[in-house]
C-alpha cells in the first residue's frame, strides 16, 4: 500500500512547474494586446519613415495614434492594409506590443486585422 506521504510530495512535484508558469504566461501574454474593432482617421507617414496611423476613438484606454517603424519586417503590407481600410471604410484591430503610451508617439503596432464587415 502507498503511503499518504509518497502520494502528497508526487503531487507536490508534478503541481509545481504548473504554479510557477502560470504567473509567466499571464505576464507573456499582456505585452501584447489586440484592440476592439474601430475605424480609421487618417495616416500621417513622417520625413523619418514612420507611419503614424490615428484611429477614431481611443484604444486601450490611453491613445487614438499608434506608430508604424520604417524597420519592421512587415512594413508594406502592414502599410497597405492600413491605406485599403482607410479608403474603403472598414473596421481593423490593431495588435500591439507593450504597455499603453499616450502622446504623439503612439503605440507600436506589431499586426493589423482588417475586418470584413
Amino acid at each position: 500500500m502507498l503511503k499518504l506521504g509518497f502520494v502528497f510530495n508526487r503531487l507536490r512535484l508534478l503541481l509545481l512547474p504548473l504554479f510557477l508558469i502560470s504567473p509567466l504566461s499571464s505576464a507573456l501574454a499582456q505585452d501584447q494586446s489586440i484592440s476592439e474593432p474601430v475605424l480609421l482617421e487618417k495616416l500621417r507617414p513622417s520625413s523619418d519613415g514612420m507611419i503614424y496611423v490615428h484611429t477614431r476613438r481611443m484604444l486601450f484606454g490611453c491613445t487614438d495614434v499608434f506608430r508604424l517603424t520604417p524597420d519592421h519586417p512587415a512594413g508594406s503590407a502592414l502599410y497597405a492594409t492600413l491605406l485599403s481600410a482607410l479608403l474603403s471604410g472598414k473596421q481593423v484591430r490593431i495588435e500591439v506590443e507593450g504597455t499603453c503610451q499616450t502622446g504623439d508617439a503612439g503605440m507600436a503596432i506589431a499586426s493589423v486585422f482588417l475586418l470584413a464587415d
